[in-house]
């Protein structure tokens, strides 16, 4: 008869092995050789990180790699600590702390203050064994931080008058006005350290490069005198038999179809306009008086709030030339219709012009711009839409590398931020950034 002996450390103590010199011949021993680790958690340690008991460590089998995919608290100073380690059948198991190497046992403390920590695990037969790294992840910066990275310079290569980019699909699709055209870039969204110039467009050099919008798989914009111009690719555009006065952006109505906004002036009154098609125009019930209307210099966002998507047109100047602090909500009702609300004043900041926004961790950031009196150099958010601002704290601060600027191109995905561009004391940048709060993943 064969007779399975099978060590496991429980709880981190080895079981020993009783005498077999009085087993009968037909007694044989076979030992296991199975030396892996079924389990790695660090005793409780207040001093250290509250709840480090309750840390899960996983186990990559196959790399040999134990690691905490949920980071220790930021500035938690690792030392000596109690690990709890099962294995599933082992004769001993070595730790390798730096220089020096011990033999592991669950009252002797191991040292994680040299780094990466390696485990060597010795089987039941003395002669099997597998190495582990054990690595426990500390957060490098504070959870709740923005972290920016400068991805690229110069990314047109020639000096610009004004650029409009938008992300589309996750192209971004760049539109550079020089002194001789407007010329098309691309980049993908996951690099857009990399740029590639498709080609010089023929819209004219009237174009409001900042109405340019993507809906119905159409690119769209208007020139300065109210042309609506029409493109497929970007690149070739038709100018189309419709006039608007200025495009606001674009809004998906309940049935998730998007339309664009913008409007008309007739009488010295703002009558909104919107379409799905670009073909079949409708108007909206309210109008405003142009006084109290952005008709340049407004930012405007697309958020989420309690299920519904609006469009917000923030600040900007009056037709004259007044800064505002007025916010305009559109979103759509149950019949698709667009109600487009009476001009709201905004809170926590002072009338803004040439700012930036977008949508991103479920609320509106807001970027650059003029104040009344003085320069933006912070970041302001709003839960609702833009009615309510606050400025964000430190941990959430623009850069002194990036600075002041207006008309920034700001694209968001559920992860992060892309800058690009705007201009600073006059001077029209050129320059790719991103930012992040750390805690989102």
């Amino acid at each position: 008869m064969k007779r399975i002996i099978n060590t496991l450390l429980i709880l981190g103590g080895f079981l020993s092995l009783g005498s077999c010199s009085n087993e009968s011949d037909n007694n044989e021993i076979i030992y296991l050789t199975d030396a892996q680790i079924s389990s790695f958690k660090l005793e409780k340690n207040d001093s250290v990180s509250s709840n480090l008991n309750e840390v899960f460590f996983s186990i990559d089998q196959a790399k040999g790699e134990i690691f905490n995919i949920d980071s220790l608290p930021y500035k938690t100073k690792l030392q000596k600590m109690l690990a709890n380690v099962t294995f599933q059948s082992a004769s001993s198991a070595k730790v390798i702390a730096g220089k020096d190497t011990t033999e592991y046992t669950p009252t002797d403390s191991i040292d994680f203050t040299s780094g990466e920590i390696k485990m060597i695990v010795t089987a039941q037969d003395y002669k099997t064994t597998k190495e582990y790294r054990i690595k426990i992840n500390v957060h490098q910066q504070l959870p709740d931080s923005m972290v920016w990275h400068h991805l690229a310079n110069d990314i047109y290569n020639t000096p610009i008058l004004n650029q409009k980019t938008i992300n589309v699909d996750g192209t971004l699709y760049s539109f550079a006005k020089t002194s001789t055209g407007i010329s098309l870039y691309t980049a993908a969204l996951t690099n857009a350290s990399t740029w590639n110039k498709n080609a010089e467009t023929n819209l004219p050099g009237n174009t409001n490069i900042e109405s340019i919008y993507i809906v119905d798989n159409k690119f769209v914009c208007i020139s300065n005198d109210g042309h609506l111009y029409l493109s497929i690719n970007g690149v070739t555009w038709n100018q189309t038999e419709n006039k608007l006065a200025n495009i606001l952006g674009v809004l998906p109505n309940k049935s998730n179809i998007d339309n664009l906004i913008g409007y008309k002036i007739i009488d010295n009154q703002i009558k909104i306009i919107y379409s799905a098609d670009l073909q079949d125009w409708k108007t909206a019930d309210n109008s405003y008086a142009v006084t109290k209307f952005p008709v340049e210099g407004y930012a405007t966002c697309n958020s989420i709030i309690n299920s519904t998507n609006y469009l917000s047109i923030i600040g900007g100047v009056n037709n004259a030339a007044s800064k505002l602090n007025t916010i305009y909500l559109a979103s759509f009702n149950t019949n698709n219709e667009l109600d487009f609300s009476s001009n709201l004043t905004f809170n926590g900041i002072a009338p803004i012009t040439n700012a930036s926004c977008a949508y991103y961790n479920s609320q509106i950031y807001l970027f650059g711009g003029d104040f009344k009196d003085e320069q933006n150099k912070n970041i302001y958010t709003s839960l609702n839409g833009g009615i309510n601002w606050a400025k964000t704290d430190s941990l959430v601060s623009i850069p002194k590398e990036f600075g002041y600027r207006t008309d920034i191109s700001v694209i968001a995905d559920s992860q992060k931020l892309w800058l690009i561009g705007g201009f600073q004391n006059n001077t029209a940048k050129t320059d790719v950034w991103t930012a992040k709060i750390n805690n989102i993943k």
